[in-house]
């Protein structure tokens, strides 16, 4: 563009100067305009070179480009493509994972509800098992109803035979009374000397008829003690200030001769006196040591099933003295000595918590755990 103005403008001066210009200034000015002419083709003809240089870097320079970028775009191709399988593998393994976890949740629930199971079937089992000892603690207590029911029938029936002979001599001591009133009669109005005769032995006879009034007291017996057997000793007494109907429980001979034979080791022999002891004085004191007593006595013979009654008395019927833990700890040794060890763990765990702080709940505790172990 700029050279077709050039041209323009040489043209306009050349028609200017010919109006005033001569021959040879005209000759000079079309030199001129060809030289110029020959210039602005040159210089045409290296702007098209020039152009087709630039044109051909350019396109060069693009191709190169178009390269690269197919270039980059295949290595993106390809990442994407790596980066696709890498997902799909995530994806693949995400899955298995989430099977795999929901396979564990499954398992996991069937061995809760599989415990759940078992853990209903060991309650029932120990329920059943629990139901079982009540039955037979019911039983046993039937049982032992039943034999003092027997013993009361008995001791009444030796108190009213004592009545019987307490009335008849009664009357025997009114007669004796009404024979010594004729006789001190019949002696006031005879002789002095007869009198005096026959009113002595009229004394005499009332003398041996006059029953004993005074009354004897007798100091209460040391507690006495008894020696440890097996694992575990009779239990102290609690210190209480005894009743004046209670008094003279200690002083019963059977009771003293039946401790007598227990500490001598003749439980037979013991448990005779005990017993006979308890028949005639069931409501006393000692009751729930001499039921206690008795079944320590079959305990010592090895006749742990009889023992078990005697101590289920001292349970049920004594349960706030202090030979009743004692009496349940022995009950649980035997069940354990009868191989039952179940029922036995249950009366030492019954002991643990009804008697906390006993001596007894320890030696419980102690024996459960034993019986935990394998």
């Amino acid at each position: 563009m700029k050279g077709y103005s050039n041209m323009a403008a040489a043209a306009c001066a050349l028609l200017l100067l010919c109006q005033c210009a001569s021959q040879d200034e005209v000759r000079r000015l079309n030199y001129q305009l060809r030289s110029m002419n020959q210039k602005v083709q040159t210089v045409e003809s290296k702007t098209a070179e020039q152009l087709k240089e630039v044109e051909a870097r350019t396109a060069e320079k693009r191709l190169k480009e178009s390269a690269q970028a197919a270039n980059l775009l295949e290595e993106l191709s390809e990442e994407a493509r790596q980066l696709r399988a890498v997902n799909q593998e995530n994806i693949e393994r995400f899955n298995e994972y989430k099977s795999e976890t929901e396979a564990k949740i499954a398992s996991l629930y069937a061995a809760i509800e599989q415990m759940q199971s078992e853990n209903g079937h060991l309650s029932q089992s120990n329920e059943d098992l629990v139901r079982s000892l009540e039955l037979k603690i019911e039983q046993l207590t039937s049982g032992l109803q039943q034999a003092s029911q027997d013993r009361v029938r008995q001791a009444a029936q030796k108190a009213r035979e004592a009545e019987l002979r307490a009335k008849e001599a009664a009357e025997k001591a009114a007669e004796a009374r009404k024979k010594a009133d004729l006789a001190l009669l019949a002696a006031s109005e005879g002789s002095g000397t007869a009198a005096g005769g026959s009113l002595s032995g009229t004394a005499a006879e009332v003398a041996e008829l006059e029953p004993e009034r005074r009354k004897v007291r007798v100091a209460p017996s040391a507690p006495e003690r008894q020696e440890e057997d097996d694992d575990f000793a009779v239990p102290a007494e609690r210190r209480e200030p005894s009743s004046p109907a209670a008094a003279g429980d200690g002083d019963d001979p059977l009771f003293a001769k039946g401790m007598a034979s227990f500490k001598d080791k003749k439980y037979k022999e013991a448990y005779k006196f005990f017993e006979q002891h308890l028949s005639g004085q069931p409501d006393s004191r000692q009751a729930a040591k001499t039921l206690y007593l008795m079944g320590e006595c079959l305990f010592n013979q090895g006749e742990y099933d009889l023992a078990i009654l005697d101590y289920q008395k001292v349970i049920s019927n004594y349960s706030g003295d202090t030979h009743s833990p004692a009496a349940l700890l022995r009950q649980a040794m035997s069940f354990e000595k009868l191989t039952d060890k179940e029922t036995a763990k249950i009366i030492y765990g019954k002991l643990a918590a009804d008697y906390p702080d006993s001596r007894e709940a320890k030696v419980a505790r102690e024996r459960m755990e034993n019986l935990r172990q394998p």
